[in-house]
């Protein structure tokens, strides 16, 4: 369902669409898919002009939300595991309900369950175009563990940069270090102290400036 007090397609409302027939070959990376609906509304931005989509969510009962809602979709490519600096459990805090909210950091009394935590680098080898990423806290983790394929690919990014306080400074300057040509774009959507992104493009013209 559509999430009424967030900005709809928050994560491509920002990001420039130059020629329809530019994004045919698109592969798109989504970490933290939760039920499909960032994946459909990437479909939606690109008119379903794409080579291929990855979408990592580690919470296995969510996987067959996915597939309800993007399972006619060709060449989508659904992984039940988190993006991570390593290939390793990953122990997470869970929520009341864990296919509702997690986060990939220990708090304090919660309850918690182990996940497959696996690097960018280590299963996706393509030219990948667009990376996507909202996972509770673990976005630095998971850039460290795909340096090689922001390096090689410098693919356009969608980052949120709520989830730690340090996020705002620390993970542009890793970026940065990763591929110095990135430009960067901050848009903060909803009425809360949630929802910010950080848009990353070699090209400024990728971004609403």
């Amino acid at each position: 369902p559509v999430r009424s007090y967030f900005v709809p397609d928050e994560y491509f409302n920002d990001l420039t669409r130059k020629n329809i027939c530019e994004n045919r070959d698109e592969i798109y990376v989504d970490c933290g898919a939760y039920d499909g609906e960032s994946v459909r509304d990437f479909y939606k931005w690109c008119a379903g002009l794409y080579d291929k989509i990855y979408a990592l969510e580690p919470v296995e009962s969510l996987k067959d939300a996915i597939l309800k809602c993007c399972g006619t979709y060709h060449d989508l490519s659904v992984i039940t595991a988190a993006a991570w600096d390593k290939n390793e459990p990953v122990q997470i805090a869970m929520g009341s309900d864990l296919s509702a909210s997690s986060a990939v950091y220990l708090l304090s009394g919660a309850k918690t369950a182990i996940i497959q935590g696996v690097t960018l680098d280590s299963i996706i080898n393509e030219n990948v175009t667009l990376l996507k990423m909202d996972i509770e806290g673990s976005e630095m983790q998971a850039i460290n563990g795909a340096e090689n394929l922001i390096r090689t690919c410098k693919p356009r990014l969608a980052i949120s940069i709520y989830h730690q306080p340090q996020d705002v400074y620390d993970l542009p300057v890793r970026l940065l270090e990763l591929v110095p040509e990135y430009k960067f774009l901050i848009r903060h959507y909803g009425a809360g102290l949630y929802e910010t992104v950080l848009f990353a493009a070699v090209d400024s013209d990728d971004l609403k400036l």
